[in-house]
């Protein structure tokens, strides 16, 4: 069984945090209900790349939800929604502070209404402090959270990630955490919860060793971080003669001196967290270098994936959706659809008694599902009809 069957969750998120935090959702069972304005919509869905018609972010993100379309401004649209409210137990958005209280749809408005409900609320800096209305994305999250301090290339400059951590991780997957734990008391108590998701505050509290050193040690840039982040031998990443790359975080003593035996060179036992820097005479660096441009980077994944060290390959993304590893695993699948066909996607890499969640349905159309939604709900024709005539429903 769905760990979430029977949880209707109502989603008026825009984009990567609240979609992502939604997606799990709905991959673990719950109903999701995108609430989309009639005009545009969430602007995901006219991202490209494209699959037919349809973005291929829209479809990995928003699959086996149902599309609404509602003006939550026009009064007959707001009414449909408290309607819906009536059926939801969790509600997700994603606007600045101050926007839901505008259209009568806060937190304090609606515990009233529906006491049992679960509101989580994502923000880039949170519902209060001096950032309250300051406009962000992911790279502003980052940099004040001191994550991109520590990611930095050989001349000392940040490196900007390649996914957006703080909108997944600092935003959907704390958002996700904290509504699936106020589900749990809700349904003990029968309390509802506001949840107040920064995504700052989330990636700032995900840095573990950075906060470690900074706390108890007053360190500006700890020895810790800097073994993380490629500034010895034996945690790097390595040319090969194919121009590829291979990664070794042999950080353990034991992998380490697999390592050195496996390639031939116990004679660096003890070099293991020599400085990974090309002006330092004294280290192994260099050597590591040469020793890692002998072989292409299968020819090294040949070699060293039979010792028992830490050691892999850099692949594309493309290679990965070939991969033996996600292969055996079911991470990348297919969804049937009558228009589009198989439509790839990645699956929950969550297993439940060793089995996968499968996802119900493809990504929905705009306004797919809106009218069979509402009637659903209660919401008579008459009010349906008046709703597609002004607009303010499709």
């Amino acid at each position: 069984m769905d760990l979430l069957n029977g949880i209707t969750v109502l989603d008026l998120t825009r984009l990567l945090p609240g979609n992502f935090c939604t997606l799990c959702l709905a991959d673990l069972g719950a109903e999701v209900i995108k609430v989309e304005d009639p005009v545009r919509g969430d602007y995901i869905r006219w991202m490209p790349p494209f699959f037919g018609e349809e973005s291929a972010y829209h479809l990995l993100v928003n699959r086996s939800k149902k599309s609404v379309c509602l003006d939550l401004k026009q009064p007959k649209a707001k009414e449909a929604f408290l309607k819906a409210l009536e059926r939801a137990d969790v509600l997700v958005e994603s606007f600045r502070p101050g926007i839901m209280a505008k259209l009568g749809l806060d937190y304090g408005t609606l515990k009233g209404l529906f006491p049992g409900l679960v509101y989580c609320a994502i923000t880039g800096y949170g519902q209060d402090g001096p950032f309250r209305d300051r406009a962000g994305h992911d790279l502003n999250y980052i940099g004040f959270a001191g994550l991109l301090s520590t990611a930095k290339d050989r001349a000392g400059r940040p490196v900007i990630p390649s996914i957006q951590v703080a909108d997944l991780f600092g935003g959907g997957l704390m958002a996700a955490l904290g509504v699936v734990s106020a589900l749990i008391r809700s349904q003990r108590t029968g309390e509802g919860a506001f949840l107040d998701i920064s995504m700052t505050d989330g990636i700032a509290f995900s840095q573990p060793f950075a906060l470690a050193e900074s706390m108890f040690e007053q360190s500006e840039e700890g020895s810790t971080i800097k073994v993380l982040t490629g500034g010895v031998v034996c945690y790097n990443v390595y040319e090969t003669l194919d121009d590829r790359f291979v990664t070794l975080a042999a950080i353990e003593e034991k992998f380490w001196e697999s390592f050195v035996e496996a390639v031939g060179k116990p004679e660096w036992k003890s070099r293991q967290f020599d400085a990974a820097d090309s002006s330092d005479q004294s280290s192994v660096y260099e050597d590591l270098c040469a020793l890692f441009r002998q072989k292409s980077m299968q020819e090294w994944e040949a070699v060293l994936s039979k010792v028992d060290t830490c050691f892999g390959i850099v692949q594309t993304h493309a290679e990965a959706l070939r991969h033996p590893l996600f292969q055996a695993r079911g991470l990348f699948g297919e969804l049937s659809d009558p228009e589009l066909g198989a439509i790839p996607q990645a699956m929950s890499p969550i297993k439940l008694d060793g089995a996968p969640f499968q996802p119900k349905a493809r990504a929905p159309k705009f306004g797919e599902h809106t009218f069979e939604v509402l009637a659903s709900y209660g919401v008579d024709s008459a009010t349906l009809e008046a709703l597609k005539r002004s607009g303010a429903a499709r």
